[in-house]
């Protein structure tokens, strides 16, 4: 199986129901992506989608998880850009206030790092 396709099919998809993606990661094996959304439609395509719906029948993919209360949390800034030790003073700051980040994206041009974190957890 090709994920690029996949994923490809499921942001089309995103695209044509007119969900806003915040921000996405792929994990480096290419075998898991996570995205945030400002909101989800409420008619429920992602569990019952048929774009992946072979992929879902044969095991080949797992059923979408969807996590609410989520917040995003945007770090922008022109002097991040080859800025050493960036990320660690960030999430040192963040480890401090006891915080657990699930998902981060840090932007090509360097001068954005977005994450989020579940606001249920403690």
């Amino acid at each position: 199986m090709h994920f690029a396709e996949v994923f490809g099919r499921l942001f089309l998809r995103l695209g044509h129901e007119h969900v806003d993606v915040l921000f996405s990661t792929q994990s480096s094996s290419e075998d898991s992506l996570a995205w945030c959304c400002a909101s989800l439609t409420p008619n429920g395509w992602f569990t019952r989608s048929k774009d992946c719906s072979h992929e879902l029948k044969h095991g080949l993919l797992n059923p979408i998880a969807v996590h609410r209360d989520i917040a995003v949390i945007a770090v922008l800034g022109s002097d991040m850009k080859g800025t050493c030790g960036i990320l660690g003073r960030l999430f040192s700051a963040v480890a401090r206030h006891h915080v657990s980040v699930i998902a981060v994206a840090q932007g090509a041009s360097e001068l954005n790092i977005c994450f989020c974190r579940d606001c249920l957890a403690r």
